[in-house]
């Protein structure tokens, strides 16, 4: 887990440190079978392959001011790689916390607009 936390998602060594004596520990530890996901979800190169960029469907991609700079910072460039999608913020999120209500606001947006441009 810490490893991931160092290199795949850029903490700081000393909130690492803080994480490992937090009472959040054991949560972690339950989902640590997930860890080799995400990180070849976030490893590089990880941007859509070629047949992933040449699809032509709508979509969003979304994140978080909160979210930790670098999953933000690739949700922010992910639009570039495809063929058409838009960046969207839903406010909150922080500590891995999924803003549902304003997530489902900006899906139902999405979804009731014409996707068809």
């Amino acid at each position: 887990m810490e490893l991931m936390q160092l290199e795949g998602i850029g903490l700081p060594p000393a909130v690492v440190e803080r994480v490992k004596r937090s009472p959040i520990r054991p949560q972690l530890e339950a989902i640590a079978q997930t860890v080799v996901y995400d990180a070849a979800i976030c490893r590089p190169p990880n941007v859509p392959t070629e047949e992933m960029a040449r699809l032509d469907i709508e979509t969003v991609v979304i994140s978080s001011p909160e979210s930790w700079p670098g999953v933000r910072s690739a949700a922010e460039a992910l639009p570039a790689r495809l063929a058409r999608a838009h960046y969207a913020e839903v406010p909150g999120g922080a500590d891995h916390g999924t803003p549902a209500a304003a997530t489902a606001t900006l899906l139902d947006a999405f979804l009731g607009a014409d996707v068809t441009r």
